[in-house]
């Protein structure tokens, strides 16, 4: 059975904070994926469970950024419906290996200057 990966989780710490509560992110931790479905241009990973939860939002900010190799993402977080999916899009005309989530994934948050 497939969980989030630890970077993915991290993401979701920072996107979800609003949104997740500590148990949700311990449950997050426990849960096997519901699916993982691969685009050509990244993936959807999500996990289903009752005490996720029921309401939610979509969260995009901060940015975050992901690198492994040559590969650099960006990060969305849906919460809502008892469901948590992280989608990872790959940045540049490139294709996201399937095994990116394996690889050892540098995450650093984007700090907008004002």
């Amino acid at each position: 059975m497939e969980r989030l990966r630890q970077f993915e989780i991290r993401v979701l710490r920072i996107l979800g904070a609003s949104l997740l509560s500590e148990d949700d992110f311990a449950a997050l931790a426990e849960i096997p994926l519901a699916s993982v479905e691969w685009t050509r241009s990244g993936y959807f990973a999500t996990a289903r469970h009752p005490v996720l939860p029921a309401y939610g939002n979509v969260q995009s900010m901060p940015m975050i950024v992901g690198t492994a190799g040559d590969a650099y993402v960006g990060f969305v977080a849906y919460v809502g419906g008892h469901e948590v999916t992280l989608e990872c899009h790959v940045w540049g005309g490139q294709e996201l290996p399937e095994g990116f989530r394996d690889e050892d994934v540098q995450i650093s948050v984007v700090r907008a200057a004002i």
